[in-house]
């Protein structure tokens, strides 16, 4: 059954159109039930239909299927991982985090989708539905890579497809109240730009459904205009620097792709500072030699390791938009903890942003 749902976003009359399909949970992605291949990728699929082509990414849950009505659910919990696109990890942590929170459980929805790469399309031997992108592309909303003759109605970002999950979510649970989209790491990069670029949490609000993101422990963050921190001070100017390329997208809104082309950099900005966003920091997470740690010169004007990024970007926050930001946007810093999305998901702070607030 394919289901029209159309979304009309205000501020720039940006229209999307999005076709869902429904598809049934199980062994839908093409792999023989030798017990191995969910050990690294979701046995269940999500899909959406585009010009008649079946497009679908893996995603475990604590739910059979996405697509069945539920009207037991008020809290849905989207997880999303980090570079190493492991998604049974993020999916297991936060289980047990909302266990360790004694939340009740039947009320709860959690979906960690995962976004592949190519190796992995061609490792696990999955059909031409599946969705890939570049190790780098799925962090910031870029475009699916193209496989196979037919690929050309299959290019999505991957902003999309969550923007498609959240529409279902709201769809199948009519007495859903909140969401929180939460990542860490190369999913914190993810759920930071992703929070200032989506149309689709605005539409959702409108039907009284409060849409929250925490943001754990990113590599950069996307910076509003071109103004980074001057050293040794808590004030923001342009910088002079040879790093031509430090404002391009991700660290900045030049050069954006296609999915901020389409809502607009101007709206980017104004829907951003409206969003509940939490930024949270491990203490310990400031190794200079991480081997997963952001060196080029763009990450580099944002701060010497993640903890630093993370406490200059709160603070540019507040230069941009001004002091009120702080009643949307907050921070917490969790200690003794570092580069864990375990332990950040698991935290005292994590477990209330994420289930009790």
């Amino acid at each position: 059954m394919i289901k029209d749902v159309t979304y009309f976003f205000f501020g720039i009359a940006l229209l999307f159109t999005i076709k869902y399909s429904y598809q049934d949970p199980g062994n839908k992605n093409g792999l023989p039930f030798n017990g191995n291949y969910n050990k690294h990728t979701g046995d269940t699929t999500f899909s959406i239909n585009r010009n008649g082509k079946m497009l679908k990414i893996p995603y475990y849950s604590n739910v059979k299927s996405l697509n069945t009505k539920n009207e037991s659910i008020t809290r849905a919990v989207v997880s999303v991982h980090g570079a190493s696109r492991n998604a049974d990890d993020y999916y297991t942590n936060m289980l047990t985090a909302a266990e360790m929170e004694s939340t009740q459980m039947d009320t709860l929805l959690i979906v960690a989708p995962q976004f592949l790469i190519k190796s992995e399309i061609e490792k696990l031997r999955l059909n031409g539905e599946h969705l890939y992108w570049s190790s780098g592309g799925w962090k910031i909303g870029n475009l699916s890579k193209d496989q196979g003759p037919d690929s050309s109605y299959g290019r999505i970002s991957s902003f999309t497809m969550l923007d498609s999950l959240l529409s279902r979510l709201v769809k199948n649970n009519p007495n859903l109240k909140t969401i929180v989209v939460s990542g860490h790491s190369a999913g914190g990069q993810f759920v930071n730009r992703y929070a200032a670029a989506s149309p689709v949490p605005t539409s959702i609000e409108k039907m009284e459904i409060t849409v929250r993101f925490v943001v754990n422990n990113p590599s950069s963050y996307l910076y509003l205009d071109d103004t980074r921190k001057v050293p040794d001070t808590d004030h923001f100017q342009t910088p002079i620097t040879e790093c031509t390329e430090y404002n391009e997208y991700k660290y900045g809104l030049d050069d954006v792709p296609n999915y901020l082309i389409k809502v607009g950099v101007d709206q980017i900005r104004n829907q951003f500072k409206e969003r509940e966003v939490v930024y949270l920091l491990g203490e310990d997470d400031n190794d200079l030699n991480s081997s997963s740690l952001d060196r080029s010169c763009g990450g580099n004007l944002q701060g010497s390791h993640r903890f630093e990024r993370g406490i200059t970007y709160y603070k540019y926050l507040q230069s941009y938009y001004g002091p009120h930001i702080k009643n949307k946007h907050v921070i917490g810093i969790i200690s003794n903890v570092g580069h864990s999305h375990k332990e950040m998901f698991q935290s005292e702070l994590g477990r209330y942003y994420t289930f009790l607030k």
